[in-house]
């Protein structure tokens, strides 16, 4: 007997879904690059940043202060009355305060380097364990308040793609009417292949920006990102069709 029921419709997910997946997505993404940076600057102090002249954990503390120079640079040149840039930066201090002067957690790791003539064999390895690798513990600490630094850079850097991506729809809108005035060929192949990457470059800025080793001005980061990220838009634009 043959089945003449009609094909079940697809599943279409929600607007509600949708958003679920995409702070998945973006939690995944910072997760990510949180792990890499540490594990990064780990590596560094273990192969290469005693060559260079760094010690212990200078490195990570010498960029956090840099990155921190970064951001209240342009605080100093008259946006201190921002609200958001203020709340900005006492979070900023919060963390640094809560990971590194007012933190538990590094308390008693310090506690635990002081020897103690009553300890165990168990307990003397363990505090040569905690002296050994304090050092990194210290390092990604700093590194932590680095990448949260970093992070609310590229919050608010936000704007920078929008106004790329505002000035890209433009001029596709602008290169699609000329197109179809001139009886051009239209191509959704190509309107589907930018829009497939319009999330991994927003990706990728993020995790190379977060990731990097080393202290760089956000400007060098985010503004070839936010100008290909416009660039893709104006693609988009210029080859989209009525029916795609």
């Amino acid at each position: 007997m043959s089945n003449n029921s009609p094909p079940a419709p697809p599943s279409r997910t929600g607007l509600f879904f949708k958003f679920v997946e995409f702070l998945f997505k973006v939690f995944s993404l910072v997760i990510i690059s949180a792990v890499m940076t540490v594990c990064i600057e780990w590596i560094g102090m273990a192969y290469y940043f005693e060559d260079r002249g760094y010690k212990d954990y200078e490195h990570a503390q010498e960029m956090m202060v840099s990155e921190y120079e970064h951001f209240t640079g342009y605080i100093q040149r008259g946006d201190s009355q921002v609200f958001l840039m203020r709340k900005t930066t006492d979070l900023i201090r919060g963390v640094h305060h809560y990971l590194l002067v007012d933190s538990t957690f590094f308390s008693i790791l310090t506690t635990a380097r002081l020897p103690y003539f009553r300890d165990t064999g168990l307990e003397r390895y363990f505090r040569s364990l905690i002296i050994e690798y304090y050092m990194y513990g210290m390092a990604a600490a700093h590194i932590l308040v680095v990448f949260f630094i970093r992070l609310c850079i590229l919050i608010l850097s936000f704007p920078s793609f929008l106004l790329f991506a505002f000035v890209g729809l433009a001029e596709g809108l602008i290169q699609r009417d000329l197109r179809r005035l001139g009886g051009g060929n239209e191509s959704g192949y190509i309107y589907h292949w930018a829009k497939r990457l319009t999330f991994p470059v927003i990706s990728l800025c993020w995790v190379v920006y977060l990731s990097i080793p080393g202290s760089i001005h956000p400007n060098y980061i985010i503004t070839p990102f936010s100008f290909l990220f416009g660039v893709l838009i104006m693609v988009m634009a210029s080859k989209f069709k009525k029916y795609v």
